[in-house]
C-alpha cells in the first residue's frame, strides 16, 4: 500500500513538472544582426544568367521575412 502511495506521489510530481515546462519558451534565441546579414548574398542583376530580383529574393526570403520580422518598423523607416 505504501508503495502505491509512493508511485502516486511521484506521478503527481511528474504531472506538475510537465505542466510547468509546457509553458516555457525554449525556442532558439534570435540571431545576431551580423549573422543574419551574412546569410543574405549581394544582389547582382544579370537576366541572361537568370539572376533576377525574384530569384535572389526567393533564396533570401526566409531571412528577410522570418528572422528580421521582430525588428520594429521605426528602425528601418517602414
Amino acid at each position: 500500500m505504501k508503495q502505491q502511495e509512493h508511485y502516486k506521489s511521484k506521478l503527481k510530481e511528474q504531472k506538475v513538472v510537465n505542466m510547468e515546462t509546457e509553458n516555457l519558451d525554449i525556442s532558439s534565441p534570435q540571431s545576431s544582426p551580423e549573422s543574419l546579414v551574412q546569410q543574405i548574398t549581394e544582389f547582382h542583376y544579370e537576366p541572361e544568367a537568370d539572376r533576377t530580383f525574384t530569384n535572389w529574393f526567393g533564396r533570401c526570403k526566409d531571412v528577410c521575412q522570418d528572422y528580421l520580422s521582430h525588428i520594429p518598423a521605426y528602425c528601418y523607416g517602414g
